[in-house]
């Protein structure tokens, strides 16, 4: 006689609990692939071939290409603590230097995610929510602890600035193929962004 067989618990996991560290190797081989040949020309195909794992190990994971560079994406780690030096300027400087870090590879990341986004829109939604919505959050947080110290009018408006580094840094890093160094971020911040910044009319 055929034993009973025990009842599966809802939401039981099935077969083997998925390799964490399996899951950072094909993150990684998904970021190295994004800086190397751009958003447009990376493929599952190569990413599981460059992790050494079959595409139905990635496809259990992510089930498309915008699904993955997303997870990728936020495993670069773009939501380290918001600056706070007690300064306008350092905190905004702090955050630049975190958002644009070459050592980390992300300049050459937002040439390749800016130059495809204009054809993708899965893309396009996947920058709003892991990159430009954090990025305007920090920003936020930046100018209101600086409002509540007086160094910028409380009416200060974060989105009215929002958009300045990024649309500069495009022309400097796609157009002029400059880097995005110290140079740089000090003229965009003292002659551009702080003096909008401080110059917002009162209430």
């Amino acid at each position: 006689m055929a034993q009973p067989q025990t009842p599966v618990r809802p939401g039981a996991p099935r077969g083997r609990p998925r390799d964490a560290t399996r899951g950072t190797e094909l993150l990684h081989a998904a970021q190295g692939l994004l800086l190397e040949v751009g958003y447009e020309h990376l493929s599952m195909d190569a990413v599981a071939k460059r992790a050494g794992a079959s595409k139905s190990t990635l496809y259990r994971r992510w089930p498309s290409k915008a699904d993955l560079v997303s997870a990728a994406l936020e495993a670069f780690e773009w939501d380290a603590p918001v600056p706070d030096t007690g300064s306008l300027r350092e905190d905004l400087m702090a955050l630049a230097q975190v958002w644009f870090d070459p050592d980390e590879g992300r300049d050459r990341l937002f040439v390749r995610l800016w130059t495809a986004i204009p054809d993708d829109e899965q893309l396009r939604q996947v920058y709003l929510t892991q990159l430009v919505r954090p990025r305007t959050a920090a920003l936020a947080e930046i100018i209101r602890r600086a409002a509540q110290r007086g160094e910028v009018p409380t009416s200060t408006d974060p989105f009215s600035v929002g958009g300045i580094l990024p649309a500069l840094a495009f022309q400097h890093l796609v157009v002029l193929r400059q880097p995005i160094d110290a140079t740089f971020l000090d003229h965009v911040l003292d002659d551009i962004i702080l003096p909008l910044l401080r110059g917002a009319p009162a209430p």
